[in-house]
């Protein structure tokens, strides 16, 4: 689908020739399909908006900017541009000149603007088409903007804000609203973008689907047009051990509870039989916590080979740890031939001796995804894409890289999850996301769509958490309940309301 496809600024520059060229849509079009496009998204968050300030620097994203100038003066509004310059490209002269001929002000772009005396700003300044970090006399601009108390309104995508990394250059803009047009920019959907973005709308100019079936997308955006297809169902004959068989190894001395909430979250996500194998000193504890779930003293691996042989899908590494216990858990694992779900501890063993498979999910966040490709979180942050697949291709199976903008990539296809908020930002959260994976994994999903899946649960449910009772102070346990019913909607493929 068109709204679910997530390009790199070069392929979205691809996307807009093979339009121009291939569709027969001229770039002037385009450019007021976008301008038009995006004071009708103004009016729609600010109906009672009067005055405007239009911010245009001399490229594309200022053409968008001065359509929207000029569809402002039309409905008799207040409306000022403030400019870098006459426009370079010809397009934009042309909506420059537009916009001129109607009288409308156009003032030299200055750090000291009043933008307090405006209702709202809007952003036409560089757009998705940035090369370099924002300083001197703009960097301040940009300082001004965020400062003066009004609200920002993004063409493209915020001024400073990387489109491809989703990284600050320098300085960028806090948008209330982005305006994207054609194509969703993968940099407003990872790193940082999300809190830079505020509300994205997309327009994508009534360009036809051939378009992006012809250009190639980095990736897909999963949402409920993504999940439509991939149904759990269960037949009026069903059984507990027919409904998937989880084996958690895990809840190491002091860390049992990541092992409960992984157990609980796989119950939650419909697994009809879960079990954990945990160090002797905890057995005790854990089924005290989780009536539901069978737990086991394992301590070594001839003791948990039965229960390994037993199940359809393991999670290992929730309170796992690293000591001796561990080892001896991870390396019996590791010997029978296993779909596996490996996150925390787990990760990092495999980190100190690689090794590959096809029949594993990892599930790192960017601190054990900088070990286990041997370099630092920042450099997995800069790329997080590029991250996911070099996992891939040196560790096999599926990785699905956690943070603002979850990453799921297997050997051929990257999926993006836009959903989730800070407030996930708590311990245990990963346990919970590892337990809804082997669930709907053991119930019969491939391993794609149980990642995928699964994340798109997993941060429903936050979201859900966070309309309730607000983001700080929310717990991974919180996420419980909502798993269930976001599950219950994907399979009745009942549509969410709340947008991006």
């Amino acid at each position: 689908m068109t709204s679910l496809s997530i390009h790199t600024c070069q392929q979205s520059r691809d996307l807009d020739r093979y339009v121009i060229e291939e569709v027969g849509i001229c770039g002037f079009e385009l450019m007021s399909r976008a301008g038009r496009g995006a004071f009708d998204i103004l009016l729609k968050h600010w109906p009672h908006c009067n005055s405007i300030a239009v911010i245009c620097g001399r490229g594309n994203n200022g053409g968008d900017g001065y359509i929207l100038a000029t569809a402002a003066i039309q409905a008799e509004m207040n409306i000022c541009v403030f400019g870098m310059g006459e426009p370079l490209s010809p397009d934009a002269k042309k909506s420059y000149d537009e916009y001129s001929s109607l009288g409308g002000t156009i003032k030299s772009i200055d750090e000291t603007i009043p933008f307090d005396d405006y209702d709202i700003v809007v952003d036409a300044l560089f757009g998705s088409g940035l090369k370099r970090d924002i300083e001197g006399r703009l960097r301040q601009l940009v300082q001004t903007i965020n400062a003066c108390g009004q609200p920002v309104f993004a063409l493209d995508i915020p001024s400073g804000l990387d489109g491809d990394s989703g990284q600050v250059r320098g300085e960028a803009l806090h948008a209330d609203v982005t305006a994207a047009f054609i194509s969703t920019k993968l940099g407003l959907v990872t790193g940082v973008g999300k809190d830079y973005r505020g509300v994205l709308e997309l327009n994508t100019l009534g360009v036809p689907s051939e378009a992006y079936t012809a250009v190639e997308k980095i990736a897909t955006l999963i949402d409920n047009e993504t999940l439509a297809a991939w149904k759990l169902k269960r037949k009026s004959t069903a059984h507990k051990g027919s409904a998937g068989r989880v084996l958690i190894v895990g809840g190491n001395s002091t860390m049992q509870g990541a092992a409960i909430m992984a157990g609980q979250a796989a119950c939650r996500a419909g697994a009809g039989l879960v079990s954990i194998a945990t160090a002797s000193v905890c057995a005790q504890s854990i089924a005290a916590g989780a009536p539901e779930i069978r737990s086991f003293p394992i301590e070594s691996a001839a003791t948990l080979m039965p229960l390994l042989k037993g199940c359809d899908i393991v999670g290992i590494g929730p309170g796992l740890g690293q000591d001796a216990w561990a080892s001896r858990m991870w390396r019996a694992a590791l010997r029978e031939p296993l779909r596996m779900v490996v996150d925390a501890d787990a990760l990092n063993l495999l980190a100190k001796q690689p090794q590959r498979s096809s029949e594993w999910i990892l599930t790192p966040h960017p601190g054990e995804a900088g070990r286990l490709l041997a370099c630092s979180t920042q450099e997995i942050q800069l790329n997080r894409i590029g991250a996911a697949q070099a996992i891939v291709e040196r560790y096999g199976g599926i990785c699905v890289l956690k943070g603002s903008g979850t990453i799921v990539a297997d050997d051929q296809n990257i999926w993006i999850c836009d959903r989730g908020n800070p407030g996930m930002a708590a311990g245990g959260m990963g346990d919970v996301l590892t337990g809804v994976i082997c669930a709907l994994w053991a119930q019969g999903l491939t391993a794609q769509e149980a990642a995928c899946l699964g994340v798109w649960l997993h941060a429903c449910a936050g979201d859900d958490s966070a309309r309730q009772a607000g983001e700080i102070g929310m717990m991974a346990t919180d996420l419980l309940p909502g798993i269930r019913t976001n599950l219950a909607r994907a399979i009745e493929n009942v549509p969410r309301t709340v947008g991006h």
